[in-house]
């Protein structure tokens, strides 16, 4: 027992909205450990060096190093399901049975969305979202497509199941044929973190139901300060929705909403949970018909509590190396590591927090808006010129929550000299150029250890 370490966690959310019923169905994988011990669980998750799995006492994390084996009977039992008098699962039995017409409009309606975080006790995390959706015209044909993203070196995904349910009552299991990973940015090699899972469900077509559920896990680090961002929502409409976190009782958490109600909070057994709710969440419609941006969804934002001098101060101390410009007015040293190093458009969420070192950044020759600001800072603070740095996040995803300090909320970096503002990106900005999506929104002053407004400027 003493290499196991246990968490005791009451899994409450399995059965706390009206529509689901939790059968006790997961006693039935097994886990063998080195002492001789067996464990009647659910496996939730496997890494490389852990398994996550539900037993009698809640939720444990096993090291694979002290265990002799494990039986996943369960997934194997649920690969078998042929027809839907074989599921077992209540969500989805209870899915199958919910009265779908007057959407015949929609190309699909997501019946179940549940998008949660557990925090573990040594800062681990594992994030999971399941959709039920079924597919109500011809033009839900793209329903099945499903693209999760994750970041490659600092998390694992796992794909646990993805099934569709016919209109006749077959159950279709996801193929591995089907699942596909890529490099979002392999053509900048200091930048490739970014990953996609994209896998595809089999017959996506007019009456079928489409049930999945994706995990990912990773570590919350001041390298890498993971907060959970997530919206509810969609194009087409959503019947129950929820988000929900998971932490141990003595975790301080923060966390912010827009569009939602506050969440439920529910104690005992050493651990928290908040539950944010939302019911018959209609479409939002673009004219584009693309998917809603957050900015107009409701959203959550929930991390481990901070302060963001704290935040500020950390991000100082990680600023690493010097660059002595030849120039000497602002606008030419702004010119000239503007033609120095060649600007990527990769977000500084998906690498690190923390800039890179200065000689990293000039033997690249490339660098993304937190590298390049970082640059240009050094540049202005070694020729002796009053300069900050503020760390900025895009229009498009949102604002800032406040209430949440954490770097992982930040896309990119501006300079201000004065009262001048600068955006070090694309070598065609001019100086004092800020591009619109960092312009009217709020950016993390580095020198004032607060918020300043970016001011908003048409182009000359």
């Amino acid at each position: 027992m003493r290499k196991v370490l246990i968490i005791l966690l009451i899994f409450l959310s399995l059965c706390s909205t009206q529509r689901i019923k939790k059968e006790k169905l997961w006693r039935e994988d097994i886990i063998y450990t080195n002492e001789g011990e067996k464990y009647k669980c659910e496996i939730l998750e496997i890494t490389e060096d852990s398994i996550y799995a539900v037993t009698e006492l809640g939720l444990v994390a096993f090291f694979r190093k002290d265990l002799i084996s494990f039986d996943i009977a369960k997934k194997r039992r649920e690969g078998l399901w042929v027809t839907s008098e074989d599921i077992t699962d209540t969500l989805l039995k209870e899915a199958l049975a919910i009265d779908m017409s007057g959407y015949e409009q929609m190309g699909y309606v997501n019946i179940w969305t549940k998008k949660k975080l557990t925090i573990l006790t040594d800062s681990s995390y594992v994030y999971s979202i399941r959709i039920i959706r079924k597919v109500t015209s011809v033009k839900g044909r793209g329903a099945g497509t499903i693209i999760v993203n994750y970041r490659k070196n600092d998390e694992e995904i796992v794909i646990n199941f993805a099934r569709t349910v016919t209109d006749d009552g077959r159950v279709l299991h996801l193929r591995e044929a089907a699942i596909e990973d890529i490099s979002i940015y392999s053509q900048f090699p200091p930048y490739e973190n970014l990953h996609e899972r994209k896998f595809t469900m089999r017959e996506v077509r007019l009456g079928n139901i489409l049930d999945f559920n994706v995990i990912v896990s990773g570590k919350i680090t001041d390298e890498s300060p993971y907060i959970m961002d997530v919206t509810l929502g969609d194009s087409t409409p959503t019947l129950s929705g929820m988000i929900e976190v998971v932490a141990p009782r003595d975790f301080e958490l923060s966390w912010q909403q827009w569009r939602i109600e506050t969440p439920e909070i529910r104690r005992g057994y050493g651990i928290k949970i908040l539950q944010w709710r939302v019911d018959d969440l209609p479409p939002l419609m673009l004219e584009s018909d693309s998917v809603p941006p957050p900015y107009i969804l409701p959203r959550v934002v929930v991390g481990l509590a901070d302060g963001w001098e704290k935040v500020v101060k950390r991000f100082r101390e990680n600023l690493r190396g010097d660059y002595t410009p030849k120039a000497i007015s602002p606008k030419e040293i702004y010119e000239e590591v503007l033609s120095f190093v060649r600007f990527v458009e990769v977000p500084s969420f998906t690498i690190s927090s923390y800039p890179k070192n200065i000689k990293e950044i000039e033997n690249n020759c490339i660098a993304n808006s937190l590298d390049k600001a970082h640059l240009l800072y050094a540049a202005f603070r070694n020729a002796g010129y009053p300069v900050d740095l503020i760390l900025v996040r895009s229009k498009e995803r949102g604002v800032v929550a406040e209430n949440v300090p954490s770097l992982f909320q930040f896309d990119g970096a501006l300079v201000a000299v004065g009262e001048t503002f600068l955006d070090p990106s694309s070598e065609d900005n001019p100086y004092g150029w800020v591009r619109p999506k960092y312009q009217g929104i709020k950016g993390l002053s580095i020198r004032r250890k607060g918020f300043v407004t970016i001011p908003s400027k048409k182009m000359e």
